[in-house]
């Protein structure tokens, strides 16, 4: 996979989901939805399976350090985010700190009503497939939503630079 900078999106690696997503489709029904740790190091909730999470993300991040020229990177927010049916959220730039890199999206469950588009595309609307890591660039206005019957469920995680 490649990295390239004047894209708003693209596969960053092949991943498994599939541990994650048994856990969020039962065993996650008193966890909570989203931890942010904010500028922290990343830390997760105790709700959550620490070790699938911890390895999906760290899959992620040898990927992205693959890509990074040689800069180290580290994750920051972890995210788990589920957008219901019908959801539509509508066209933001999503607040950076410095050192970001970018976001990565790792769909747990997902389907092909559940969609991401960007502005600079012209409405052109794309979904993200299960067993991919996608790089993302959220400082750039984007939007996504749910025209499916059922919830999509992404891993999202900030790489930054250290």
């Amino acid at each position: 996979m490649t990295f390239d900078p004047t894209q708003p999106w693209g596969r960053l690696c092949a991943v498994d989901p599939a541990p994650l997503a048994a856990w969020v489709t039962w065993g996650s029904a008193r966890a909570p939805w989203v931890v942010q740790a904010g500028h922290k190091p990343a830390r997760l909730h105790s709700g959550w399976p620490e070790g699938l999470v911890r390895s999906l993300a760290e899959a992620v991040l040898v990927a992205a350090l693959a890509l990074s020229d040689g800069h180290p990177l580290t994750y920051r927010e972890v995210v788990l985010s589920r957008v219901p049916p019908g959801l539509v959220h509508p066209m933001h730039v999503d607040q950076r700190e410095s050192a970001w890199w970018t976001r990565v999206h790792v769909p747990l469950i997902t389907h092909a009503g559940a969609w991401h588009e960007f502005e600079e595309d012209y409405g052109e609307r794309f979904t993200m497939l299960a067993g991919w890591a996608y790089w993302f660039d959220a400082s750039r206005r984007h939007a996504f939503g749910n025209d499916g019957e059922s919830d999509r469920v992404h891993l999202v995680l900030d790489v930054v630079r250290l």
